[in-house]
């Protein structure tokens, strides 16, 4: 995160809709990209606390959706450590 931008404007960027996005891009086959979209959320989780309960409970769904919809299951340990 660039951290000569405001909080503010990051804030107005980080709606639910792109934070729901972000999740959906855990399913990737790809290693490389989880482990980026770990360190990214986990800066996202970390630096605001007023949406953390939605993340985490946003992670909670994703984890059902992976289990009752998804035939694979990337990215829970990636999601796992963010928790």
């Amino acid at each position: 995160m660039n951290h000569e931008m405001d909080s503010t404007e990051i804030r107005a960027v980080l709606t639910d809709t792109f934070i729901l996005k972000l999740l959906e891009l855990f399913n990737s086959e790809d290693p490389r990209e989880r482990d980026y979209l770990k360190t990214l959320l986990h800066r996202i989780y970390g630096r605001f606390m007023p949406i953390r309960e939605f993340i985490r409970k946003s992670i909670m769904n994703f984890f059902l959706k992976i289990a009752f919809e998804y035939e694979e299951n990337n990215g829970i340990s990636e999601l796992l450590e963010i928790l």
